[in-house]
């Protein structure tokens, strides 16, 4: 048998993180990686309480991707420092942990070992591969609290829940995607329809009275998930809805996610009082998934609502919606 274990170097690193397998972070960090922006940097962050490394791109200041590492992800791990905030290019990360390939072969038998050493240091990626051995370092920017765009999510309350299949809500998305639609809804409610998405398309209509080209809505794709009060389907975990919400949001930033259901089994979508939307993706594990690690793994996006529409009563008891029997 091959050994592909890497040795702890003894050096002060303030963080360090072992990986039987580089092929989950590889999945993981696809998820949230953009090729209209090659040059994106990617947040680096790990705090010495919970431990595990998130990685975090910004967009626009609409959309945050992340990926989640817990701590017991990683074989091996320790955060020397209270908290260890870095940048560097995603792109670079991503070429630099796919350098013995692409195959899902050779990024399988491939262990990582992540070190970063502190202010002003490299970020120090070594991978083995039986007797194959390359260490990459990649030029880093320190980061305060305050660089990154935090939109808060979970300083709001939380209005609607619920965990779906991860099959499912991929389908849906890209029915949304048709006909020039660049906006999407989601509408989630105690009533039927509970879940549902909805995008409209526009075409380019008559010359309006000023002489030019006027946008005009020419259908409406909607897809409603099955209910999840219905026992005979499987779509949905658990549901929990306080008051009936619907909100707009940019399809490009909402479709987004759709890569990381195609490698997930489940996900948890959490609307808060702002409009604003949570879809957390638990990620698929298995044999092909890195030993196990893969299922210890979550991508996350957080998309701002454009638009925002709650039923008059806002003061709804924050159980109601809770009865439909899922929990």
């Amino acid at each position: 048998m091959t050994d592909n274990s890497l040795d702890v170097d003894e050096d002060d690193a303030v963080l360090y993180g072992r990986l039987d397998s580089v092929k989950p972070l590889i999945d993981a960090l696809s998820c949230i990686y953009s090729p209209a922006h090659k040059g994106q940097d990617v947040t680096m962050t790990s705090h010495e309480t919970h431990g595990g490394i998130r990685f975090t791109v910004e967009e626009a200041g609409c959309l945050l991707a992340s990926v989640i590492l817990p701590r017991r992800a990683f074989v091996e791990f320790r955060c020397g420092d209270a908290s260890v905030r870095l940048r560097l290019n995603l792109s670079l990360l991503i070429d630099c942990l796919n350098i013995f390939g692409s195959s899902s072969a050779e990024r399988f038998s491939a262990a990582v070992q992540i070190r970063y050493a502190g202010a002003g240091a490299p970020l120090v990626v070594r991978l083995r591969d039986g007797e194959a051995d390359s260490v990459c370092e990649l030029n880093t920017l320190d980061c305060d609290e305050g660089d990154d765009t935090d939109f808060r999510f979970h300083a709001h309350d939380m209005v609607n829940m619920a965990v779906v299949d991860s099959d499912a809500l991929r389908d849906a998305m890209a029915e949304l995607d048709y006909g020039g639609a660049t906006t999407a809804e989601l509408r989630m409610a105690p009533e039927p329809p509970r879940f549902r998405l909805s995008s409209p398309a526009w075409t380019v209509g008559l010359l309006g009275a000023r002489g030019a080209e006027e946008e005009e809505e020419a259908a409406v794709c909607t897809v409603v998930l099955a209910d999840p009060t219905d026992r005979r389907t499987d779509t949905f975990q658990a549901f929990q809805s306080r008051r009936m919400q619907t909100a707009s949001y940019k399809l490009e930033h909402l479709g987004r996610c759709v890569k990381a259901l195609g490698l997930s089994e489940s996900c948890k979508v959490e609307m808060n009082a702002m409009g604003m939307v949570s879809i957390m993706c638990r990620m698929r594990g298995g044999e092909d998934g890195g030993g196990g690690v893969l299922d210890r793994c979550f991508v996350e996006f957080v998309v701002v609502a454009q638009e925002i529409e709650e039923d008059e009563d806002g003061d709804r008891d924050e159980d109601e919606g809770q009865g439909l029997g899922l929990e």
